[in-house]
């Protein structure tokens, strides 16, 4: 049994490396404006999210068995988690398994990072696509928008947006 864990968590730690580096992929083709590998990058990172949500079930199914194991010898129901486990294992196994796990956190934290900065170069971009619409369709027009009763004219003036950043 420490041995199928090891090799769920080794295989995690294998296409979580994979995101990372697509990740980095992914900033590389936002700064140098490649849409197409952008979509080559994301066609990538869906099927690595779909391998990761299996390996991730068969961990659950395991982490499961040994819950029930332990609930059929001691008479009450267990939740273990990954850290449970890896304290009640013989000395041997519970290095290897704490280096997954920290190898694990490692790689979720900078996949993080990764997706938080992408995001922004996004949002950036995007402001920049809405700049240069809002600068050749010449800003500001005149829209039938009205205000509420009382409130000064009845037509109020509204930016032509086509893209708002915020949606």
């Amino acid at each position: 049994m420490y041995t199928t864990l090891a090799d769920i968590l080794s295989q995690q730690v294998e296409v979580l490396a994979d995101l990372v580096q697509l990740g980095q992929a992914k900033t590389e083709a936002l700064t140098q404006d490649d849409p197409v590998t952008l979509e080559r990058i994301a066609l990538q990172e869906a099927a690595k999210a779909q391998e990761l949500e299996g390996i991730e079930e068969q961990r659950h199914r395991l982490i499961t068995a040994l819950e029930q194991q332990a609930a059929d010898l001691t008479g009450q129901r267990i939740e273990l988690t990954l850290g449970d486990f890896i304290s009640l294992a013989p000395a041997p196994w519970n290095e290897r398994l704490e280096e997954l796990q920290t190898q694990l956190t490692t790689l979720v934290t900078e996949i993080k990072e990764t997706m938080e900065f992408n995001h922004r170069l996004l949002l950036h971009s995007l402001a920049l696509v809405n700049f240069s619409l809002e600068v050749l369709t010449g800003g500001e027009e005149e829209a039938a928008t009205y205000g509420k009763p009382g409130e000064g004219k009845g037509v109020q003036k509204t930016a032509a947006r086509v893209l708002d950043a915020k949606a």
